[in-house]
């Protein structure tokens, strides 16, 4: 008896795979103890959000994915690829990044990229490309999507009225503001869809691989899932909306709207499976792949010694970077004090706000009352005053801003914006309106995207820069015969500059 052979090859190829696996065991376990943080934080969102609940779901299908393909595997013989570490590298890069900026979301993308390139680099380009789609559907660990919620809100809210009008039951939208009858209802952050369209895009993806062979069957029928998703959770709201206009806010259906929207979406789930099943163009025991296609002419076992030392500059070098550029504690600055604003005058006694910015973990948040002399007109100034940026403790992230996450207050809208700032329109109880200019101040640059103040940000933490920040933000209501914006406008201008203002309320000039 001979043993078979493909392209030269043993058929089984089981020989290198105890070395290749123990190595991939060691590095996945190297990259799990540097990003320990990092995988804590993935796990405690998969936990608290539920947008993100159905991720716990992913680690035992990329394991159930992979023991499906054992007997391809069995047939390939695993190699070294340098575009494995290459990826890795990219990971590393993105961590950095992420880091740098205290933006969580690149952290853990660069991680899970990191984890990729590792599985390429130590098994090989044709072992990939059989495992290419559960290396792929990994990126559903990475707890991305809820960045959509504002735009999702949006689009639920103008699906659910459109539906409300046709049915008959009157409705005025402003922003995410429904208001019928019945009362006033808000299409808050959790009930934008972001869960079920996150939960549609993995379970699609998952349905597309599996039952489909066309490539033109798998995108139409990821999108056909995308579209129910956003229309199911429209629909859903509508729902929750007519029926408490046909019997009462207080209907336990309407105060548990959540579990109703789950158990449409699982409806809808079945649906469309039933609907695509005549589609269906792959069989379920058909072969992935051919494994005479995969593999090729590999780097041969003296790769190892090129690719172990890529793999720790890939991964090792950007945790060394930051630590050589981290900026020693300095001193807590004084908190800040009202500034003087010519033609303005400080309201006396202590300010109780009805509005409140939302920084968390900032050094200090002062806020004063002006009125105009001689007017009725009033503003509010906040002064948010940081020393230094760390995680949880930074000027632009996730809820930072004009209003807290299901605060009281909530974004309304845009509004015109003063230069170098950003207007919004905020709705608070009661209905009550207000215009807010947020100004961000990160390394001497004023601005009023947080885009660019997170780069200003970045850039001075990846140099070893400055990593105290500040925000300004000018506020106030609709007064007869004034535009808010205009008030706020001439508020600002009174006060010389941002920058000025800002300094003057840190006590530096």
């Amino acid at each position: 008896m001979t043993a078979e052979t493909l392209n030269g090859r043993p058929l089984n190829g089981l020989l290198p795979w105890p070395r290749h696996l123990l190595m991939l065991a060691l590095a996945g376990l190297s990259l799990l103890v540097l990003g320990q943080s990092d995988v804590a934080a993935i796990i405690d969102i998969w936990s608290r959000t539920g947008a993100f609940h159905h991720c716990f779901l992913i680690p035992p299908i990329l394991l159930w994915l992979v023991w499906q393909r054992r007997g391809l595997l069995a047939r390939l013989t695993p190699e070294y690829s340098l575009w494995g570490a290459a990826l890795a590298a990219l990971g590393g890069l993105m961590w950095l990044a992420g880091a740098a900026g205290y933006v969580a979301i690149l952290r853990q993308a660069g991680l899970v990229l990191s984890a990729q390139g590792i599985v390429i680099a130590l098994l090989g380009l044709p072992v990939a490309r059989a495992l290419i789609f559960p290396i792929a559907f990994s990126l559903f660990l990475i707890p991305v999507g809820s960045e959509f919620e504002p735009l999702l809100q949006t689009i639920t809210a103008r699906i659910a009225v459109s539906l409300l009008h046709l049915s008959g039951t009157p409705a005025v939208l402003e922003g995410v503001f429904i208001e019928t009858h019945a009362g006033l209802f808000r299409v808050a952050e959790a009930c934008s869809g972001t869960a079920f369209l996150l939960a549609m895009a993995a379970y699609g993806a998952l349905v597309a691989a599996m039952c489909f062979q066309s490539l033109k069957r798998r995108i139409l029928f990821m999108a056909a899932g995308m579209v129910a998703a956003l229309l199911t959770n429209g629909v859903r709201a509508f729902a929750i909306m007519k029926l408490a206009s046909l019997t009462s806010i207080h209907n336990p259906v309407v105060q548990d709207h959540l579990l109703f929207g789950w158990i449409l979406f699982g409806v809808v789930m079945l649906l469309l499976m039933v609907a695509s099943a005549r589609w269906f163009d792959r069989a379920p025991d058909a072969p992935f792949t051919d494994p005479a296609v995969l593999q090729g002419v590999g780097r041969g076992e003296a790769g190892a010694w090129l690719i172990l030392p890529a793999l720790l500059v890939a991964i090792l070098l950007p945790r060394l970077w930051l630590m050589a550029t981290q900026e020693p504690e300095g001193a807590i600055p004084a908190p800040p004090t009202a500034p003087a604003v010519a033609g303005w005058q400080l309201m006396p006694g202590v300010y109780r706000a009805e509005w409140q910015p939302h920084f968390a973990g900032a050094t200090w948040i002062g806020q004063w009352r002006y009125r105009r002399a001689g007017s009725a007109q009033a503003v509010d100034l906040a002064v948010v005053v940081y020393d230094r940026q760390e995680e949880g403790r930074e000027l632009i992230g996730f809820g930072q801003g004009a209003v807290a996450p299901e605060g009281d207050w909530a974004l309304m809208a845009a509004a015109p914006s003063p230069p170098q700032g950003r207007g919004e329109w905020l709705r608070g109880p009661g209905a009550r309106t207000r215009y807010a200019a947020s100004f961000y101040i990160v390394g001497g640059k004023v601005t009023g995207s947080k885009v660019e103040a997170k780069l200003a940000a970045t850039l001075a933490r990846l140099t070893g820069g400055r990593q105290d920040a500040a925000a300004i933000l000018v506020s106030t209501t609709p007064h007869p015969g004034a535009a808010p914006e205009r008030i706020a406008g001439d508020f600002i201008k009174a006060a010389g500059s941002v920058q000025e203002m800002a300094d003057r309320a840190r006590g530096m000039r």
